[in-house]
């Protein structure tokens, strides 16, 4: 829990007593009842109690009177409890604003400092930004490039579609082997993968290798040239050695089918007997062809350039998503903060204001009280009036003791009228206060969120902050023209 949070929950408000449950009831009925006064008074004037020249108060007496001044006891210190609770909330009230103002103040400092963590978490972020763009933009001028890096195709489709060539030709070679093999369909499906794989993969690794052919260097597009002389080559030569491979295993084993193959191959390349030969031969071609295209279209045609285009596009969207994260989160604790100082707020006004309503009513409940005590006082008198006309009815030879004839005067009590009753508008000042610093520690947190929103960079002006090319790089290679 928060140091905002504990303080909140700690301003919940004493329970205060509404004003016509302070005082105890005294039913004058009921205590007479209960206490027996005039069948005692009855019983004891019989016995000629208390004697006549007895000057103190006689034990039914004395029960009467301690009876009635424990409720007036009772009633007087729930009043008095009652009072010095809302004393006590007032006087709290200044001491729960300084409090606010320090705790308001903490959270502004709180919240600056997470403002710098997600900023400093962000520091990798952009510097790798900053670092990719000035790789692309060295790569661009220095390949002299005039266009932006096309689209990367997926990686998973490009398996994919080398995975179904591999199943097409396997599927369409282990029919036509089959035949031959001693292990029929299986061990023709097997030796038919196997030249798939073998075809579609290298097909695959020289159509990337000769995208090399668009560099502006001489040496790498020449190195790109003659990696599409070697596929071209190695396709042929290959396919059709598969070809007078299908041809001899005809009508040979497998084991004499591969050395007629290559003496047929040698011999003339171009001599296949068979249509099944033929369209061997051309099923093989054609898978190169669209396996060659596929690797040469896997990525830009410029080499490198699809994968210097890939980590800078990359950089830009984990520093846009890290960016959006850091301010999400600072917006949640903004938020937060300032839900807390407005929960702060109005507890604290809410109890002050419930403190100074039922205090302006004092008066009256200190009127309450005087009626209380009055009525205490003719309660008791009544009780022992009672008591004493019974006690004298039944005496037969002794007169009453002379105290039977004076009242029983309780001690007067103190009110509690010393504890001053607060102005109203000091306290509606107090009030005014808390508002205020409420309100401007939400207004500097909200300023922290824009400030924090304008330091994080956009993409954009990271890049322009980045460093530039050097004058110094060369802005046109002489062996080489425009690349593509």
């Amino acid at each position: 829990m928060s140091k905002l949070k504990q303080f909140i929950a700690s301003l919940k408000p004493d329970r205060l007593i509404p004003s016509t449950s302070v005082f105890p009831e005294i039913d004058a009925e009921k205590l007479a009842a209960d206490l027996n006064v005039v069948q005692l008074g009855r019983e004891r004037g019989t016995a000629e109690l208390p004697a006549s020249d007895d000057d103190t108060l006689d034990p039914v007496e004395a029960k009467v009177v301690a009876e009635v001044n424990r409720l007036r006891v009772m009633g007087l210190n729930r009043f008095e409890e009652h009072m010095e609770t809302y004393a006590r909330r007032l006087r709290e009230a200044s001491n729960s604003k300084a409090e606010l103002r320090t705790l308001a103040e903490t959270t502004v400092t709180d919240y600056q400092t997470s403002v710098a963590i997600h900023h400093n978490a962000l520091a990798n972020h952009r510097q790798r930004v900053m670092e990719r763009h000035v790789e692309r933009q060295w790569f661009i001028a220095d390949n002299r490039l005039r266009r932006t890096a096309y689209d990367r195709n997926s990686l998973t489709f490009s398996l994919g579609l080398a995975g179904f060539l591999v199943l097409v030709e396997a599927a369409m070679n282990g029919y036509f082997f089959s035949a031959s093999n001693t292990l029929g369909l299986l061990g023709g499906m097997s030796v038919a993968v196997i030249i798939s794989i073998v075809n579609v993969g290298f097909s695959l690794s020289a159509g990337y290798l000769a995208r090399n052919v668009n560099h502006v260097r001489w040496p790498r597009k020449l190195a790109g040239w003659l990696v599409v002389l070697l596929i071209i080559a190695a396709a042929l030569v290959f396919n059709v050695a598969v070809a007078h491979f299908r041809d001899a295993a005809g009508t040979l084993p497998w084991d004499a089918a591969v050395l007629r193959a290559i003496e047929t191959f040698r011999a003339d390349p171009t001599a296949l007997r068979s249509f099944e030969s033929w369209l061997l031969l051309c099923v093989g071609l054609l898978v190169c062809l669209l396996a060659f295209w596929k690797g040469y279209a896997i990525s830009d045609p410029y080499p490198d350039y699809g994968r210097v285009q890939h980590r800078w596009e990359l950089a830009r969207e984990d520093y846009a998503e890290s960016a959006e994260g850091a301010l999400r989160d600072l917006e949640d604790l903004r938020n937060a903060a300032a839900d807390d100082l407005e929960e702060a707020r109005r507890t604290l006004t809410s109890n002050i204001s419930e403190a100074i309503d039922i205090l302006y009513a004092r008066a009256g409940l200190a009127k309450q009280l005087d009626a209380f005590l009055d009525h205490a006082q003719l309660v008791v008198d009544q009780l022992l009036a009672e008591y004493r006309s019974a006690n004298r009815a039944a005496r037969q030879s002794t007169t009453a003791p002379a105290h039977f004839n004076r009242p029983h005067v309780f001690k007067a009590t103190a009110q509690a009228n010393a504890i001053p009753l607060p102005e109203r508008d000091a306290a509606e000042a107090e009030i005014a206060a808390i508002n205020d610093i409420v309100e401007n520690t939400i207004g500097k947190i909200f300023d922290e969120y824009k400030a924090a929103v304008r330091r994080y960079e956009s993409i954009d002006v990271l890049e322009r902050n980045a460093t530039t090319l050097p004058a110094s790089l060369p802005a046109r290679h002489p062996e080489a023209g425009q690349a593509t």
